[in-house]
């Protein structure tokens, strides 16, 4: 297992390259600058066994650290030196004379406990049936792994936000006869495949693995967190410094939106009772066209009728003038009554002339034709532009689908990954206490117990299983050996 273990740790060291910042920091005065390491050794299943972290501090000529925590053990990787151990912190007074320059210690937090960005949660099946972990080692068939990861609520905003998850495992091709993790990025190691996936920050997801094979082993999950400081993720500060001014964008054009079609909506109840009026018109057109004939067939009627009467009077009037009786009707006033009555009546009949040769002369038809012509325009004006108005509830429907499109992919980003809230120039924070300097890097490291098989239980079963055999099968065993041997040396 010592080549494996040793797979392991530069597969962790490539996997946790990417999170560390290759810059020092800058300051007026020299000050120790530190890297912190999170050790976890889990069970077979995801719980904590153990917890340690690894400080490395670039000491920069300083000979006195101070670190905020509460330790149950502190351990010097690096001198004889012993630290002052106080109830929230410690502090390191180094031998001016043995300093080094880089100074390594060991903490191990106070009851075992340090809350880190995901919990992770490990179960086995073999061959579909879900198993004990602690009954697989030198399993015959396939293996299923399944690593779920769940966002851990109670971490700082820190880590909550700007650390990205890497979950992977690992196979000997020359023991196992299959490997396979759908989604994840492989490598090939020698005889060795790695397989590794990825959860962005607050990503909740469920990591798969199968392992077929004939003695099932495994060096166990491994897992680092390290926070997203890559160059290319700067951008994303952008987009989240933007995100409110487009969400305000947004709301302003739904709520524009939302007037507008308010408006059509009032446009088409007013569009439709003006088609309906105009179309009452046009039928009132159509009535007054067909009493215009009638009327104007009775005016000439009345006409006729007042130039018969004209003629009657004057010739009444002439009668009158020529009889014996003509001083007493002038006396009277009755051959000026009668003059001035067929005056009258020339003049009415004159007028209804020129009314009936108005209407005679084809003007009728050309009034009542225009008017026709712009009623039925208006009318289809107005039905056309009401179909139109008829498509503000569909409008409406796909306005509302767009923005429920929107809001979900902010939500997506926002929420379920978390991208957003990114900040790749945010400061760190110490795994132990936030009253310490920002460090210069952090990672959290991560390994489930390993499954072997105990060789020295295996070959008490075989010997246990030798002394159980009859003298035949022991006899048997001899001569089968023999064979192979002579086989083997010719």
């Amino acid at each position: 297992m010592k080549k494996i273990t040793q797979i392991l740790i530069s597969f962790i060291g490539l996997c946790l390259i990417t999170g560390i910042s290759r810059f020092p920091v800058l300051a007026a005065v020299p000050v120790p600058t530190t890297d912190e390491t999170a050790y976890f050794t889990l069970d077979y299943y995801g719980q904590v066994k153990k917890v340690s972290v690894v400080k490395g501090v670039d000491l920069n000529s300083n000979t006195q650290i101070t670190d905020y925590g509460q330790y149950s053990q502190v351990t010097n990787m690096s001198t004889l030196d012993k630290p002052e151990i106080n109830s929230d912190h410690l502090v390191w007074n180094l031998d001016e004379k043995t300093a080094p320059k880089r100074f390594y210690y060991e903490v191990t937090p106070q009851d075992n406990n340090l809350e880190i960005p995901w919990n992770i949660d490990v179960n086995y099946k073999l061959n579909g049936v879900p198993v004990k972990a602690e009954k697989l080692a030198g399993a015959s068939g396939l293996m299923a792994i399944d690593v779920t990861v769940t966002p851990n609520s109670k971490v700082n905003s820190y880590y909550k936000n700007n650390f990205i998850l890497m979950v992977g495992m690992m196979s000997d091709s020359n023991k196992n006869y299959s490997f396979s993790a759908p989604g994840s990025q492989q490598q090939s190691i020698g005889s060795y495949q790695a397989a590794f996936f990825v959860a962005l920050p607050k990503q909740s997801e469920t990591f798969h693995f199968e392992i077929g094979t004939d003695s099932f082993e495994s060096s166990g999950v491994i897992a680092a967190m390290t926070p997203a400081t890559l160059g290319q993720l700067d951008s994303i500060k952008q987009i989240k410094a933007h995100k409110n001014s487009l969400v305000s964008a947004s709301k302003a054009i739904d709520s524009t939106l939302d007037d507008v079609f308010d408006i059509m909506t009032g446009m088409q109840s007013g569009l439709q009772t003006t088609t309906d009026g105009l179309n009452k018109l046009n039928e009132v057109r159509q009535s007054v066209g067909d009493t215009g004939n009638d009327t104007i067939n009775n005016l000439n009627q009345t006409k006729d009728s007042l130039n018969t009467l004209q003629s009657r009077l004057n010739s009444f009037n002439y009668i009158i003038s020529v009889s014996p009786y003509s001083a007493t009707a002038s006396a009277m006033g009755i051959d000026s009554g009668l003059s001035e009555t067929s005056n009258l009546l020339d003049n009415l009949s004159g007028t209804l002339g020129g009314i009936t040769g108005l209407f005679d002369n084809g003007n009728g038809d050309k009034l009542n034709d225009g008017v026709k012509l712009s009623l039925n325009g208006a009318s289809t004006l107005m039905s056309d532009m009401n179909n139109a108005l008829n498509k503000t509830d569909d409008l409406k429907k796909n306005k509302q689908i767009i923005s429920s499109v929107v809001k979900d992919e902010w939500n997506r980003f926002d929420k379920d990954l978390g991208i957003l809230d990114i900040d790749t120039s945010a400061k760190k924070v110490s795994f132990t206490s936030s009253k310490n300097t920002a460090p210069h890097s952090l990672q959290v490291v991560l390994r489930t117990q390993e499954i072997k098989v105990d060789k020295k239980a295996k070959l008490a079963a075989i010997e246990e299983e030798k002394d159980n055999r009859s003298f035949f099968d022991r006899l048997k065993l001899v001569f089968t050996t023999m064979s192979k041997t002579i086989k083997d040396t010719f």
